[in-house]
């Protein structure tokens, strides 16, 4: 454990196929994952659909370019539907392709760090008994597809680190075109994987290349994209949504704020739209408002907000315009007075946005998890479209589980996150990421870098929920459990003799004989 001293003579798959420890571990969790599965089906028959699917599945059906989500999830649906229309079918794909990222990376892990097996297969089967694997995979929504590409991605960094090649800095390329159509959260990604192929070990020419093809595939569709709704709008645009973000985070602190912001300091191109959003405010009960914790949300895509009553006031005459036209017409405007508020108050957009963001970053809230359906017993008509349905009823055995299983879920976001925190503090305490070696030292730099930009990107960017947080959740608590382990491992050493180990590639570590002994 934590002593990767050499690249390994073995393959990976060598490992997992020809060990039988390994291959009758691979078999065990198959049998856990259709189990699980079934079990699920029983208690839930249809999908789990939310706010957000109508969206999709209308940009599928009309085989959108653009919409106000990122079109990737639309375009695999649509894709998928020209296998099957079997609404069972895309939930076990979704479920099985995020067993198989979770699969992928707790091996992988194991694998490049030499972790012992006590170590890494109750990590592994804890992983794949998690309860709440089946409720994201049963959403029509991108976050499950996103989270196992992320997984995915991230598993990939820690390969390009140990035993980079040109084949797998291509997957990686396109993993990350991949990610990056399906969520707005990945837009770091591309930060640190450019970070990681400068440090690796690679010819500078390699480098060269790979950073070049991400950029290309990015900027192929970053442009295109931004091209589809300049042909909408006549603006060129790449993220409209980040328009209305920005607005609803700024508007979700002003509303919060007891003093508001003085309408002197309004220009005059903003006059008309704050006026508007001040009336609203002054018409709502200012305790219902206090105890609103989804400000941010509602103004955003809720058609009674101030935003959407100003939209179609200011559109009103331009009868042909479609609602995603309209939406994508006002996102300048709305981005930029966003921005305004923001910068004329900082200190109330900490305090009423960020710091909750703070807490909802350690305990995470369940929106769309808490209810089934939206607590709703009927489908809509275009989720019944789609999926061939016959019947309107949405048949569930127990409403109230996906509710207990997303409140426990909260706990364990907060345990993770402080896990892997105090892990790595306890580690750096005891000069462990020292005497690690070289490449055990990156991967854990790697993590943390991971995740403090998750908590960077989530903290100012937008409303924290439990399904955006489950990616960097199986990270922290990977990591984190392995971290708390060593410190455990290190604190019952009894012996100090220490001895230098040289060899080609890591040079100068200090390693304990005793806690070879004991972890390897």
């Amino acid at each position: 454990m934590f002593l990767q001293t050499q690249i390994q003579s073995r393959s990976f798959q060598h490992w997992i196929w020809n060990e039988n420890k390994n291959k009758f571990l691979f078999w065990i969790c198959g049998i856990i994952v259709i189990l699980e599965f079934a079990v699920f089906k029983l208690l839930y028959p249809y999908p789990n659909f939310i706010t957000d699917s109508h969206t999709y599945l209308l940009a599928a059906i009309n085989n959108q370019s653009i919409s106000k989500f990122p079109i990737g999830y639309s375009k695999f649906i649509r894709l998928f539907s020209g296998l099957t229309s079997s609404h069972i079918a895309l939930i076990l794909f979704q479920y099985v392709l995020l067993q198989a990222s979770i699969f992928y990376f707790q091996m992988s892990v194991a694998f490049l760090l030499n972790l012992k097996q006590w170590i890494y297969k109750p990590l592994l089967v804890l992983s794949v008994l998690n309860p709440l694997l089946p409720y994201i995979s049963n959403l029509i929504s991108a976050d499950s597809i996103f989270t196992s590409l992320s997984i995915f991605w991230f598993t990939q960094l820690l390969w390009v680190l140990y035993r980079p090649t040109s084949r797998l800095l291509l997957f990686h390329s396109f993993t990350l075109l991949l990610t990056f159509s399906m969520r707005y959260n990945a837009l770091y990604y591309p930060i640190i994987s450019l970070s990681i192929i400068v440090i690796a070990r690679l010819p500078i020419k390699t480098k060269v290349i790979s950073i070049s093809c991400i950029g290309v595939l990015l900027s192929t569709y970053l442009l295109s994209t931004s091209f589809e709704y300049k042909k909408l709008t006549g603006n060129l645009s790449f993220i409209p949504a980040a328009g209305w973000q920005i607005a609803g985070n700024a508007l979700a602190a002003y509303e919060q704020s007891p003093t508001g912001w003085p309408e002197e300091h309004i220009p005059d191109r903003y006059m008309e739209l704050h006026s508007a959003i001040t009336r609203h405010i002054d018409s709502t009960n200012p305790i219902l408002r206090y105890f609103h914790r989804d400000l941010s949300y509602s103004y955003q895509f809720e058609q009674s907000s101030p935003l959407y009553t100003f939209m179609h006031y200011r559109l009103l005459k331009d009868s042909t315009t479609t609602p995603l036209k309209q939406w994508a017409i006002m996102a300048e405007l709305y981005g930029d007075y966003g921005l305004h508020l923001v910068k004329q108050r900082p200190g109330d957009f900490l305090k009423h946005f960020v710091l909750p963001n703070l807490r909802y970053f350690y305990t995470p809230r369940k929106e769309f998890l808490e209810k089934y359906n939206m607590g709703k017993d009927t489908i809509d008509h275009i989720s019944m479209y789609w999926f061939g349905l016959k019947s309107n009823k949405s048949p569930v055995t127990n409403r109230a589980l996906q509710n207990v299983i997303a409140e426990f879920f909260q706990v364990i976001s907060a345990i993770s996150n402080l896990v892997f925190i105090l892990g790595l503090v306890g580690t750096c305490l005891l000069g462990g990421l020292s005497t690690m070696g070289n490449y055990a030292t990156v991967v854990f730099r790697t993590t943390l870098l991971l995740w403090i930009t998750n908590f960077t990107f989530s903290i100012f960017t937008a409303p924290i929920v439990l399904r955006h947080q489950i990616f960097p959740m199986i990270i922290s608590y990977t990591f984190g459990g392995i971290l708390i382990i060593y410190i455990i491992m290190e604190a019952k050493s009894t012996s100090t003799e220490e001895f230098s180990v040289e060899e080609k590639g890591y040079p100068g570590k200090a390693i304990t004989t005793t806690l070879i002994n004991k972890i390897k």
